[in-house]
């Protein structure tokens, strides 16, 4: 669940990259002030920070303002540094938080870079503390960018673990871990065991993310093993979590029940009412698992206090969520949607797609102990869709790239082989030419000694000609290749990128809807059953529509289709086709009519024309509200039939015409219903009309309605 390793040094140990606030006191006879009052100010101020004994706020207050009046403005740097870390270590974002925004002013006035950056740096690991990721990381960023021109490694090594931490909360695990590495790289170089071990944490933290727990088990203990022979208290305790949380993911309960109890001991010694909260928080959810629901609620709201009085928005965010959970398990809806409210608004305030995916599951659970299946399937596929994301950030993206990255290698490559030959050409045109002047001198020589050669030199120049022609169609040839392959590449990555939307949508919904069915198979009715066993069939025409798409669109680009037209009763076909929507229709109460008269005989594809017709009603289908009304009829003319599929549906604003019927781009969104297109749909309908020698129209308004029309040609 939550990870304290992220905030380690970031959030809580500011002044140990630096300069330790309580084992050194600033050698003020540095301090270039010809004010004996503000350094003896300053080196009270200095004490009261330094000493374990509890200071006043009037005292702290009191020496500062004496410091701050009279000490000169570089001075003051250091000033507004250990003021900010005192506050940051008591955990006050909001105080720690004034102190580094004065410092920056300040750092920027006297051009200083290193303390530009230690303020970027302790700005953004505020913003970090508070789960403001997004502001954290243009905050770490500069902090970074900068410190890689200064000689100071700490600094480079806390700047890019902070950025690494920042990654890693909003799911960017790809990054986090470069980050990490590179923090982790320093770390060893200029012998910082302290950088290694937070480092070893954090990569650790990445592995168990995205489900390698061995690997993540092996960065925990040797971050383990290192804070214990170097004596990290904190560490100690974080790795200690750590471990637990592993163990608990890999259902060993009883052992990570052990090490999240452990480190709730250990970081009692650093006083860390931040790390404390998130080890209550833990070892709640473990509880929640094993189902000692008590227990659970006893952590979860002691982890709560801790988390409101630090300001940790993530921890709130999963208390109030781990809270809703209980109440769901008690059967108190009314209870769990106080907590849940709560948990879902922060959770999508940080941004955190993990905690979003939780809240919505918990949302479609109690919608489902209420019997609103409308709202249940509404969260459900929020849920889905954002659980697609969390499932490409922990296991597909950096496979989607490779594979992206693939593809672009061989696209390359064949275009090369074309440049490749396409060069031999023209040094196969120069060679020919350079023969065809030696040819020639030859000629003209053999020409002045015997007259009779003339007709072998107009045959040679005859041949040349040829071959010259000959290599200048073989080179348009292969530049037509070459553009036909770019534009072919072009098409497959729209195609890819709309397939991997367009089919995963479906799919999405099949596996939540089952999902549902299995979980909450014996607390359900038959009634609501049969609603989401509906829903999965609806979901499966959607499937077999897009695949047959699919399979149209390979064909059509490999120009593999080949037209076969005969004649067919046009009123059946159409009966035919419609019958395939029967249940979808009643599903969603749309009233469907089939106005064209039988009798009417076509001469058409009968395969293209099922393609385009149960594109046009399913696109009717998916903007038709329900209890709408779709209707197809049709207009006679002496050797076509015009066809029209009419719907009283949402309409296509104009824009969108445009794309479709102009520049022919593909067009999708989600329907009345939240049904997700197709994708290929309209597209793939206006090409193949447009191939087959028909016209294709489209009449829409926004929020009356549309007629689609294309024409056939009559029987002969």
């Amino acid at each position: 669940m939550l990870k304290p390793g992220i905030y380690l040094i970031a959030f809580l140990l500011p002044f140990l990259v630096f300069s330790s606030c309580r084992n050194k006191s600033i050698n003020t006879s540095n301090l270039i002030s010809t004010n004996q009052e503000a350094i003896a100010a300053f080196d009270s101020l200095t004490a009261l920070l330094d000493s374990e004994l509890p200071a006043s706020n009037a005292e702290i207050a009191y020496h500062f303002n004496k410091s701050e009046l009279l000490l000169k403005r570089g001075e003051q740097l250091i000033l507004y540094r250990k003021m900010g870390e005192y506050f940051y270590e008591k955990e006050i974002p909001d105080s720690a938080m004034v102190y580094f925004r004065k410092g920056l002013e300040i750092a920027k006035s006297v051009k200083n870079p290193y303390y530009i950056s230690v303020f970027h740096l302790m700005c953004g690991s505020v913003h970090s503390f508070v789960s403001d990721f997004e502001p954290a990381l243009i905050e770490l960023k500069e902090a970074y960018s900068i410190s890689l021109t200064l000689d100071s490694l700490r600094l480079q090594i806390r700047s890019a673990r902070n950025l690494g931490n920042a990654y890693y909360h909003i799911g960017n695990y790809d990054m986090a871990l470069d980050y990490y590495f590179i923090s982790l790289e320093i770390s060893n170089k200029s012998g910082n065991s302290l950088g290694v071990a937070s480092a070893l944490n954090n990569i650790g933290n990445v592995y168990q993310e995205i489900k390698n727990y061995d690997r993540a088990l092996e960065y925990y203990k040797r971050s383990e093993k290192m804070a214990l022979d170097e004596g990290f208290d904190r560490i100690i305790a974080i790795a200690s979590n750590n471990l637990g949380e592993v163990y608990s993911l890999k259902g060993q309960y009883d052992s990570a029940l052990v090490y999240l109890e452990k480190s709730l001991e250990q970081v009692k010694k650093v006083n860390s009412r931040f790390d404390e909260g998130i080890f209550m928080g833990n070892i709640a959810d473990l509880y929640l698992k094993v189902d000692s629901l008590d227990q659970a609620e006893k952590y979860f709201q002691e982890s709560l206090k801790y988390a409101l009085e630090t300001g940790d928005k993530t921890g709130i965010s999963l208390c109030n969520l781990g809270l809703a959970d209980i109440q769901l398990h008690y059967k108190d809806p009314a209870k769990a949607s106080i907590f849940l409210k709560t948990g879902t608004e922060i959770s999508e305030e940080i941004g955190s797609l993990k905690l979003m995916e939780y809240a919505y599951k918990l949302y479609s659970a109690l919608y489902l102990q209420m019997n609103d299946l409308r709202n249940s399937h509404l969260f459900l596929t929020r849920q889905m869709a954002v659980k697609d994301s969390v499932y490409s950030l922990e296991n597909g993206e950096n496979v989607a790239k490779l594979e992206s990255q693939y593809r672009e290698v061989q696209n390359s490559r064949k275009i090369e082989l074309l440049k490749e030959k396409q060069k031999s050409y023209l040094i196969l045109t120069l060679v020919i030419i350079t023969a065809s002047i030696i040819i020639f001198i030859l000629v003209f020589l053999a020409y002045r000694q015997k007259t009779k050669s003339n007709s072998l030199l107009q045959e040679k120049n005859l041949q040349i000609e040829a071959s010259k022609k000959i290599l200048e169609e073989k080179h348009q040839q292969l530049i037509k290749s070459q553009e036909q392959l770019k534009a072919l590449n072009i098409g497959k990555d729209d195609f890819l990128t709309i397939i991997s939307h367009d089919l995963k949508n479906p799919l999405s919904s099949i596996r939540g809807f089952t999902e549902l069915l299995i979980r909450s198979y014996d607390s359900l009715s038959d009634e609501q059953r049969k609603t989401f066993l509906n829903e999965v069939f609806g979901s499966i025409e959607r499937m077999s529509l897009l695949i047959n798409n699919v399979l149209y669109w390979v064909r059509s680009q490999t120009e593999s289709i080949k037209y076969k037209p005969l004649n067919f009763d046009l009123h059946k076909k159409v009966e035919e086709n419609i019958s395939i929507y029967r249940l979808m229709l009643e599903n969603k109460e749309i009233q469907i009519e089939n106005l064209v008269p039988a009798g009417i005989a076509v001469f058409a594809d009968v395969n293209v024309f099922d393609m385009i017709l149960r594109n046009l009603i399913s696109n009717a289908l998916k903007f038709t509200p329900s209890k709408g009304k779709i209707s197809l009829g049709c207009e006679q003319a002496e050797k076509t039939v015009t066809l029209s599929i009419t719907d009283n549906g949402i309409g296509i604003p104009e824009e969108k015409l445009k794309l479709i019927l102009e520049r022919q781009e593909h067009y999708s969104t989600v329907g009345t219903s939240h049904e997700q297109g197709t994708g290929l749909g309209l597209g793939l309908v206006n090409k193949f009309i447009l191939q087959t020698g028909g016209s294709f129209l489209i009449k829409s308004e926004p929020g009356k309605g549309s007629v689609m029309s294309f024409s056939l040609d009559r029987s002969n």
